[in-house]
């Protein structure tokens, strides 16, 4: 007589099927991870690197060359590499516009928002960036149109700073800084001023922040998206004498009567042998700053120059386009390159 068939599984074999499709998923899952990040980082890499070929895009720092040094005056400097190849301006280099690093205490190089992804660490007390081409990136807030973008990542919360600025506290051109969890523009000397507080930018996440400005009408995007709020007065016209700096802000105190500080000059060497003042290779002073000398902090009639309101957190890529991107092309820009 045959042997009756058995017409299901018992309840040890199917737990034993289901431990070994939990384990092979265990095994799969991470490494289908790691695959789709590794695809969002190759596809960020290319939509990057064809902005290189943009007539509009001024700069463009990526923040992937750790090692990459730049050369003013025969001094050579570390420094963001600035990969826009193809900006029509007149007489534009694109070495011009290489992003200095400026340090007291040093910059740390960190993961960006992929694992192959490098970010420079802003310290958040005397780590700054600052370009000394200006020709390019000298808009007149009322009369040329721009937009600036950057990818930063938000140590905390509790702490101010500024992501970027061109001119001084007071007397912007232009800048984006944090207050606390809200963001804070400044367009045009005369003061015009808007707050935007929302989304909140919580600690220890990655945005994309925007600003753009249409010949004076100005607005900030966070992710892609149109942030609520009112300019709190009218762009002016005029442009600033200083560089461009990203991480800090420029403070100007006058004293005495003092002049109004020079443009900016040739930055310091890495050892300090061309500073005007002091002796060479002060071992406690930084390599350089954004505003071409040291000033005396007193003096009668003296005006003082100095850096504040420093961004704690990190920057992995930093964009200008010399005209106002549309809505949909600063979203398609969040979205090619989020995390």
């Amino acid at each position: 007589m045959e042997g009756k068939r058995r017409g299901s599984f018992t309840i040890v074999e199917l737990l034993v099927v289901l431990a070994i499709l939990a384990t092979l998923m265990a095994i799969a899952l991470p490494s289908l991870a790691r695959s789709r990040a590794k695809a969002r980082f190759v596809r960020w890499e290319a939509y990057n690197a064809s902005l290189n070929n943009d007539e509009d895009v001024v700069i463009n720092y990526n923040f992937q060359n750790m090692t990459y040094r730049t050369t003013v005056e025969r001094v050579s400097y570390a420094a963001l590499r600035n990969g826009a190849a193809a900006c029509d301006l007149g007489q534009y280099a694109a070495s011009d516009y290489d992003g200095i690093l400026r340090y007291l205490t040093g910059f740390e190089w960190r993961q960006g928002r992929y694992a192959e992804k490098r970010a420079l660490q802003f310290d958040g007390r005397t780590a700054y960036v600052e370009v000394l081409g200006y020709p390019g990136i000298d808009f007149d807030p009322i009369g040329e149109s721009f937009t600036i973008m950057a990818w930063v990542y938000i140590d905390r919360t509790s702490l101010s700073g500024t992501l970027f600025s061109k001119g001084t506290i007071g007397e912007t051109q232009y800048d984006l800084r944090r207050l606390g969890d809200t963001l804070e523009a400044d367009v045009g000397e005369s003061g015009a001023r808007a707050v935007f507080d929302r989304p909140a930018l919580a600690a220890g996440g990655w945005y994309h922040v925007a600003l753009r400005s249409n010949r004076g009408a100005f607005e900030i995007f966070v992710n892609g998206r149109l942030q609520p709020g009112q300019p709190l007065g009218e762009a002016g016209s005029g442009v600033s004498d200083f560089n461009l700096v990203l991480g800090t802000s420029p403070l100007v105190t006058t004293t005495g009567g003092g002049k109004p500080p020079k443009p900016p000059g040739k930055p310091f060497a890495a050892d300090n042998s061309n500073r005007p003042d002091g002796p060479p290779g002060k071992p406690d002073e930084p390599p350089g700053n954004a505003y071409g000398r040291n000033r005396p902090k007193k003096s009668k009639g003296a005006t003082v120059v100095s850096a504040t309101s420093f961004f704690q957190g990190r920057m992995d890529e930093f964009l200008v386009f010399k005209e106002a991107l549309s809505d949909q092309a600063i979203k398609d820009h969040y979205r090619m390159g989020a995390p």
